[in-house]
């Protein structure tokens, strides 16, 4: 498994030159969400343990685990938005 992206970059570029750049730092948030995945986690855990007391098939904590996994998947994706009133400004999000 990757590792999650630990910045965004947001740049506005108008023609061939790039006005605007900024970087949001990610790394920051993860320490902050850990307790309310922690807590997330042992939620789904319950509702598996519940799921097989009533004999139903249980898979909260996969799913949660999935969406984990995907969120690591995303470094390196990258978004343009080309502005309609202006056809030569394109904003660029990036993960990093």
């Amino acid at each position: 498994m990757k590792c999650p992206p630990y910045a965004m970059s947001m740049r506005i570029v108008d023609g061939k030159c790039a006005k605007f750049q900024l970087w949001f730092p990610l790394f920051i948030l993860w320490p902050l969400a850990l307790p309310f995945l922690l807590l997330t986690v042992i939620a789904a855990l319950f509702a598996d343990l519940f799921s097989l007391i009533s004999l139903h098939k249980p898979g909260y904590t996969r799913f949660l685990f999935g969406v984990l996994g995907t969120v690591s998947e995303t470094r390196g994706t990258e978004v343009f938005i080309q502005d309609k009133s202006h056809h030569s400004r394109i904003v660029a999000f990036t993960l990093r």
